[in-house]
């Protein structure tokens, strides 16, 4: 029921209180006739390989490479076709180090590969399952940079590390003049201390090599890992975890090449990685925020309860970020109900802006290759803006929920909601975490959702799930 009033808009509003253990969720619920899921844009899910690792997109050419894991537990990378046809293996011929090799990345010419690959006379190791999985593409030590030609027949040697040193993730350019990646500087922690390197990639006398090699180390932090370009070069995407933090402290970050500013895009205390640039300059990243999960704090752990994550979109300055996927949200046509949940690790954008290739972990162990496309229009009127113009209403309490328990409460607001409004409070989370969802009945009879996050009964988080079709509130 509403009320118009010259003091401000009175509007009855419908509040169910459920107990729940995570920050302010986008929980999607699929309405009558609706094509898509408020906070889901996925559209399809093609497996290109059954399985497959870390890839990168020729667009020129629609050609994919991407690394793969054998029978001997080992990567090596491949080249395919767009539509997953014509798998080759370029690292198979014995021409490169018998161990790992991943993490490929295109030369937008289409001549050359960049990839990591695993040194065996680098030593320092532990014999165990985790010092493999340190020594594997996904976090590079023991590993150095080679190029090869994208035909597998030749390779160049790139960089030269020590033991218990590495390289990860190399990207380039879009010119194809610059290699771009991250190295470690001290080995000390298993996580070890890091830094970006920017070099010019050369090619003379038909040999490939780098020169000019740059160090740096925005922001003083402890891990980076470098994500690639922005379409004109311009700026640099990474993954950052300060000094004493571990991986569930991964926040996403942009850098000037030219005169090294940096911003921090993400701070939400969750695992952000893999971000790129789309077409019109938007970010696309991994997040593991709002899904429930073991958070494990050395590589043991993480090894045993590898990360569960979604596809979220913001744009260039970390505003309006909205999230895309729902493969571990039940109730979305994505979801997959699998011990262990989905992980989605290294991808790249399509020159369309709406398609990826992605790498997909199904539970604990089984990665695929797929092929992604996502609705992003529908997704945009679905999301929250990123302020709240009065924040009157950052300061209203509510009392007497129970601490273990559903409840219906009515509660009348006489400010005026923004159209797509975000209320947050300051301040860190409390203990108790109580989630909120609210329906606004507007004048027309559709229904809006709104998430609502409490802790020990004060107001930190508003979120709109679905506006009205009008798209105003009465």
């Amino acid at each position: 029921m509403v009320h118009n009033s010259k003091s401000g808009r009175r509007l009855c509003i419908l509040v169910i209180v459920i107990v729940c253990g995570t920050g302010c969720l986008q929980q999607a619920r699929k309405s009558e006739g609706s094509s898509s899921e408020p906070g889901t844009a996925v559209k399809t899910v093609t497996v290109l390989q059954e399985w497959g690792g870390r890839v990168s997109w020729l667009h020129g050419e629609d050609r994919i490479a991407f690394d793969r894991s054998g029978t001997d537990s080992l990567f090596d990378v491949y080249v395919m076709n767009l539509d997953g046809s014509h798998a080759e293996c370029l690292t198979c011929g014995g021409n490169i180090p018998e161990l790992h090799n991943g993490n490929p990345v295109w030369h937008p010419s289409g001549e050359y590969i960049v990839f990591q690959a695993q040194d065996p006379e680098l030593q320092g190791l532990p014999p165990t399952a985790v010092g493999s999985y340190i020594a594997s593409p996904g976090v590079g030590i023991n590993n150095n940079l080679w190029i090869m030609t994208s035909d597998g027949t030749a390779f160049w040697q790139l960089t030269h590390v020590g033991d218990r040193f590495g390289t990860l993730h190399p990207q380039i350019s879009p010119t194809g003049k610059k290699l771009l990646w991250s190295e470690v500087i001290s080995p000390v922690s298993d996580i070890g201390t890091w830094e970006i390197r920017l070099a010019d990639l050369v090619t003379e006398s038909g040999e490939p090599h780098i020169t000019n090699v740059e160090t740096m180390r925005p922001l003083d932090l402890q891990l980076y890992e470098v994500h690639g370009f922005s379409p004109d070069g311009k700026n640099i995407l990474f993954s950052g975890i300060e000094e004493g933090k571990y991986y569930y402290d991964f926040e996403i970050y942009v850098m000037n090449v030219e005169t090294g500013i940096t911003h921090k895009l993400t701070d939400n205390d969750e695992w952000d990685e893999h971000a790129h640039f789309t077409p019109d300059g938007r970010i696309m990243w991994v997040s593991s925020q709002g899904i429930p999960q073991v958070k494990g704090g050395n590589l043991q752990d993480i090894m045993e309860n590898p990360p569960k994550f979604e596809y979220w979109i913001m744009n260039s300055d970390g505003s309006g970020k909205r999230q895309l996927s729902g493969f571990n949200r039940p109730g979305t046509p994505e979801y997959t109900a699998i011990e262990g949940g989905i992980g989605l690790g290294d991808f790249d954008v399509g020159p369309d802006g709406k398609t990826i290739v992605a790498k997909m972990r199904m539970g604990r162990g089984h990665e695929k290759t797929v092929l992604i496309e996502f609705d992003l229009e529908n997704a945009a009127s679905n999301v929250l803006r990123d302020s709240y113009p009065s924040g009157r209403l950052m300061k209203r309490t509510f009392t007497g929920i129970p601490p273990t328990s559903t409840n219906v409460h009515e509660l009348t607001f006489t400010e005026p909601l923004a159209d797509r409004g975000l209320v947050s409070a300051t301040g860190r989370p409390h203990d108790s975490w109580v989630v909120l969802y609210i329906l606004v009945l507007s004048r027309n009879s559709n229904p809006a959702g709104f998430a609502v996050s409490l802790a020990q009964g004060r107001l930190l988080c508003l979120r709109l799930l679905q506006q009205p079709d009008s798209g105003r509130w009465s």
